[in-house]
């Protein structure tokens, strides 16, 4: 029965509502303990509530369209113990835009959240005891009721949700939950069977928590006759928790498909394997055990790795012909260099370090980071013909242009996961460029992927995409991000001055091309797995290098096998681009600031923004000049705080030693100690005088030529008495001007033709 309040809103009488749970109208009660299967405990734990009045429903956030009532509220609960929102399920659904009824509300704008029964949180971080996920909370309560450890989520995608910059990522409550070596059922709602977007969302879940290291098992339940679909808590109405348990069956996740197309694996055991392309075919050659086979598929207790059937592979993508045999190291890299000779003109340093990172890039998967090969210049310097003639011989090679954008750059290098060769990588476009940058800074070392909401089924989810791999580039300019122009090794090109370099590559060209990716292949089936194992010690560290430069310089020393003139040019190379790094930072605004502030420090005057703003712009005259404003936004920029002057009311920069001898090392500039801190000069040592004998001195006065024939008392250090008394002593002089200026009269004669030089009046 139901009437109307003062408002005229709907509402239940008072004896709509039951006795055991007087929060309650009977007609819910009898819902939960008959059709949910559960008890007066969990009702009272999670404290369902009927709503009978619109207004209340308004006060907790559901927008007019929701507000349908009567209507079942259930309160949700977090896996960290707290209050985690409300779900409304009205008597009378309202339909959607699409036709569809809406069973359960939530508040407009309201976050996903895992829901855990009361009493099952305490148990959430014992692995120990099995857990359930299903859909809904009513679905929990039915499992918590039967004893089991369950949370639910709010749909079947309701496992993921939006962060505070508006990406969607798996939600932050599984950080809660102990998952490793735990065993996990999921119990979706039958349709799993006939529902292919319920499929994939199982599929997402089941992934997740299996790579935290969960035991998954997936609960098939059996539509049960006379409903449409059959949740767990039906199933409960009429069997046991353990004949649930029994329904584990062997659904097939979409990760778990045993057949698996690739381009490539390599197996813990140390088996490697890479497709090769010879005309039509494709197939797999194999290193097992030291020796090398030909396989059409290769199979694992587990999986049957198959060609990939991809049709960019031969267009985009390039594979070795086959595998071939070769007589050394040493002399697969002079075969390299020779090939790159013949076909372009670089500098010798630049040819052998071209040379070396290809045979970096077969194996580039041991090595902890690895640089990227760039060339700069202008058109027709031979930028695009170094990409074709070095890129082509680089493992898994991938050719793209500046003119691509990055949504595919992302993907193939996730599928690929070779060689990616960019010409002309200065992206125009702002949001392109900052999308390469972010896949270039993430692509020199491993296990850093680029994240990127990917769409399926009309909803967005987070994608991480692995980009990380040897990589070639041509640009006209240097790249503005810093860190990234310190991820390259870099020659500049210049106009070709070789005759014997043939301007149009030959027939030839792609049979040796072929030859030596085959080679190649092979080099990379023997060492690939010896060099995973390698570590990297302090002897391959290079002198007064910095760690980033570091970093990219270890792996191609890791492969010059003991070559210390190689070794030598590389540190040199890698040297010379660091003076180039400093020397661009030194010229940029913040190096002028930093260069003026520490040259004002030296002559010890105040470190006001307009002494810095004067003495920056007075570096370079063909930039802009400074001000105040902003030296001080760049002075904050360096990390340096302000005070107030000792002489002025006025803030001034603050001097801060250890930060300043932090910034020189970034910039390459040196610190001077202030003038007042330096040893004034003296030509001569000071000698005492008779007058400056203490009182009561016993020692009688000699005459100055006695004095000067001992040795003992005036000789200097490195200098024989002897020596030193057959030249008349020296007395300091004063040049003519400074003479005149202290009034001082008598000449002694000139010295030389350039000064005439005078002696003290009251000297002797």
């Amino acid at each position: 029965m139901t009437t109307k309040d003062s408002r005229g809103e709907k509402t239940a009488t008072a004896d709509a509502f039951s006795e055991a749970v007087p929060e309650l109208l009977e007609s819910h009660l009898r819902h939960l303990l008959d059709d949910t299967g559960l008890d007066l405990d969990i009702i009272r734990e999670r404290k369902y509530r009927s709503i009978v009045c619109k207004a209340e429903l308004s006060r907790l956030g559901f927008a007019q369209s929701q507000q349908h009532v009567p209507g079942l509220l259930i309160p949700l609960w977090g896996v960290d113990g707290q209050a985690a929102g409300y779900q409304l399920r009205p008597d009378n659904p309202r339909t959607n835009n699409q036709g569809k009824m809406v069973k359960y509300e939530l508040p407009a704008g309201s976050a996903n959240r895992l829901d855990c029964p009361p009493r099952c949180q305490k148990a959430l971080g014992n692995p120990k005891v099995p857990l359930w996920i299903t859909e809904g909370s009513k679905k929990a309560d039915a499992l918590a009721g039967r004893g089991a450890c369950a949370i639910s989520v709010t749909g079947v995608w309701g496992f993921k949700g939006k962060n505070e910059f508006g990406g969607v990522t798996f939600l932050a409550d599984w950080d809660y939950i102990a998952l490793k070596e735990r065993t996990v059922y999921l119990a979706f709602d039958s349709d799993i069977m006939t529902k292919e977007p319920v499929r994939k969302a199982l599929s997402h879940v089941a992934e997740h928590i299996r790579r935290k290291g969960a035991k998954v098992q997936i609960v098939q339940l059996p539509q049960l006759e006379g409903q449409g679909k059959t949740g767990i808590d039906d199933y409960l109405l009429k069997y046991s928790l353990a004949d649930a348990e029994k329904l584990v069956g062997e659904f097939k996740l979409e990760e778990e498909d045993r057949e698996r197309y690739v381009s490539g694996f390599i197996l813990r055991d140390g088996t490697v394997g890479e497709m090769v392309v010879d005309e039509d075919d494709r197939y797999f050659m194999v290193s097992d055990g030291g020796a090398i086979k030909k396989v059409w598929q290769y199979d694992t207790s587990k999986v049957t790795y198959l060609p990939t059937t991809d049709s960019l592979v031969g267009h985009v993508v390039h594979f070795a012909p086959g595998a071939a045999p070769y007589d050394s190291q040493a002399k697969l890299f002079g075969e390299i260099k020779g090939f790159i000779h013949r076909y372009m003109e670089l500098p010798s340093d630049f040819e052998e370090i071209a040379s070396l990172y290809v045979l970096l890039s077969w194996v580039y998967e041991f090595a902890p980071s690895i640089p990227y090969l760039r060339v700069i210049g202008d058109w027709g310097t031979g930028k695009t013909r170094f990409l074709q003639v070095v890129g082509s011989v680089c493992f898994r090679p991938m050719f793209a242009s500046g003119a691509t954008t990055p949504s595919p750059i992302f993907r193939i290098l996730e599928q690929f996961r070779g060689t990616l060769v960019l010409d002309e990588a200065d992206f125009k476009d702002s949001s392109a460029w900052t999308e390469m940058v972010k896949l270039l800074n993430n692509g020199y070392r491993p296990g850093m992927p680029v994240l990127r909401a990917d769409k399926e089924n009309g909803k967005w989810f987070p994608r991480g995409y692995q980009v990380f791999g040897p990589k070639l580039l041509s640009t006209r300019f240097p790249f503005s991000d810093e860190a990234l122009e310190s991820r390259c090794l870099t020659s500049e090109m210049m106009p070709l001055t070789r005759e014997d370099i043939p301007r149009v590559l030959p027939a030839s060209f792609d049979k040796e091309v072929g030859t030596l990716r085959s080679k190649l292949l092979t080099f990379r089936l023997h060492n690939l797995c010896r060099l995973r194992g390698k570590t990297f010690g302090n002897e391959l560290l290079e002198p007064n290098l910095q760690p980033r430069l570091q970093e990219i310089l270890i792996p191609m020393k890791a492969m010059l096998n003991g070559d210390h003139a190689m070794a030598e040019a590389l540190g040199s190379f890698v040297h010379r681009l660091q003076e180039s790094l400093y020397t661009r930072r030194r010229e940029s605004d913040a190096g002028r600031v930093l260069a003026a502030m520490i040259e004002l420090h030296r002559e010890n005057k105040e470190l006001s923004l307009k002494n810095i703003a004067i003495s920056a712009s007075a570096m370079d005259e063909e930039e802009a000049p400074f001000n105040p404003e902003k030296a001080g936004w760049l002075t904050r920029r360096l990390g340096f705080q302000k005070e107030k002057g000792s002489s002025t009311r006025r803030r001034v920069v603050c001097w801060d030693q250890a930060r300043v001898e932090s910034l020189i090392k970034q910039y390459g500039l040196k610190l001077e100690p202030p003038v007042s801190e330096k040893k004034p000069f003296t030509p001569f040592e000071p000698f005492e005088t008779a007058s400056d004998s203490p009182k009561g001195s016993q020692a009688k006065e000699k005459p100055f030529a006695e004095k000067a024939g001992n040795s003992s008392d005036l000789a200097l250090e490195g200098t024989k008495g002897s020596e030193r008394a057959e030249k008349p002593f020296e007395k300091p002089f004063v040049r003519e001007p400074e003479r005149e200026a202290k009034g001082l009269k008598g000449s002694k004669g000139s010295v030389g033709n350039t000064a005439s030089y005078h002696q003290p009046e009251g000297t002797t």
